[in-house]
C-alpha cells in the first residue's frame, strides 16, 4: 500500500522534512535575537526535530538552558547526574514547536566548578538530583 505509515523514509521526503526544521530554526533564532536569548550549538535531524546544545560554561549553562526552555514552553525531563565527573545533563524537550510539526530538544551538560571527590560522591548525587526536581 502506498503512502503506509510503515513504508520506507525517502531522501526526498527526509530533505523536505529538514527544510521544515531549518525554516524553524531562522524563526526560533530571529526571535531569540529580539529576546536577547544566549546562542546555542544547533543540530538538524532528518525525523524533523532541531537539538539546541547549550555552551559548556559552569558560570552560564543552567541560565542558557532555563531561558530557552521558559521560551520554548518545553517539558523538562528528570536532570541525570553522571558519578564519573560530576557532570549533570538536563534535557527539555517541546513536540510541534511554535505550532510546527517539528520536535525541539535543548540540551546542557552543567560540569562542576571543582571536581567530585570520592567520599562525597553518593552524597552529591541524591542531592544533584532532589535539586534538579525541585526546580
Amino acid at each position: 500500500m502506498a503512502g503506509d505509515m510503515f513504508d520506507p523514509v525517502s531522501d526526498a521526503d527526509a530533505l523536505a522534512w529538514q527544510r521544515r526544521a531549518v525554516d524553524l530554526l531562522r524563526d526560533l533564532l530571529t526571535e531569540a535575537t529580539r529576546l536577547g536569548l544566549p546562542p546555542l550549538g544547533w543540530t538538524v535531524h532528518p525525523g524533523l526535530a532541531l537539538i539546541g546544545r547549550c555552551r559548556i560554561d559552569p558560570a552560564t549553562g543552567r541560565a542558557d538552558f532555563d531561558a530557552w526552555a521558559k521560551y520554548l514552553d518545553a517539558e523538562r525531563a528528570p536532570a541525570v547526574y553522571n558519578d564519573f565527573g560530576g557532570v549533570t545533563h538536563l534535557r527539555a524537550i517541546v513536540g510541534s514547536a511554535l505550532n510546527t510539526s517539528v520536535t525541539v530538544a535543548i540540551e546542557a551538560d552543567l560540569f562542576p566548578t571543582k571536581p567530585p571527590t570520592m567520599s562525597t560522591s553518593a552524597t552529591t548525587t541524591r542531592d544533584a538530583t532532589r535539586e534538579e526536581d525541585s526546580r
